[in-house]
């Protein structure tokens, strides 16, 4: 419906800002490749334009797959993953016993009921 789907492009958008925020605006170290490929870690302003759009695209795309995982999980479905990080961190942002850790499987899953 248009109050779902605008109440998680609101999600979404909040979502960048306070990402955008604590990388930008508040000095949040992030990591990226120099021009070698070798990873560094430095704050925003320090970046070259190029690194500064990769940080960018990478927080879209982030906010983009949680609001997606929000959605499931507020229509009573369960998240799998395999990554312990991402485990810690959306159970920590969602607050929800629906997202379960398996370290075995190769891959996240989104399973129904």
């Amino acid at each position: 419906s248009g109050a779902e789907k605008e109440k998680y492009s609101k999600y979404r958008a909040e979502y960048i800002n306070k990402q955008y925020n604590d990388i930008v605006k508040n000095g949040k170290k992030v990591t990226v490749k120099d021009k070698n490929g070798k990873l560094k870690t430095n704050t925003f302003n320090k970046l070259t334009n190029e690194q500064k759009s990769n940080v960018l695209s990478s927080i879209y795309s982030e906010a983009t797959s949680k609001t997606r995982i929000k959605y499931w999980l507020d229509s009573g479905n369960k998240y799998y993953t395999s990554n312990r990080e991402e485990y810690l961190e959306l159970r920590k942002l969602f607050n929800t016993t629906n997202i379960r850790y398996n370290g075995s499987w190769k891959k996240s899953k989104f399973v129904e009921g």
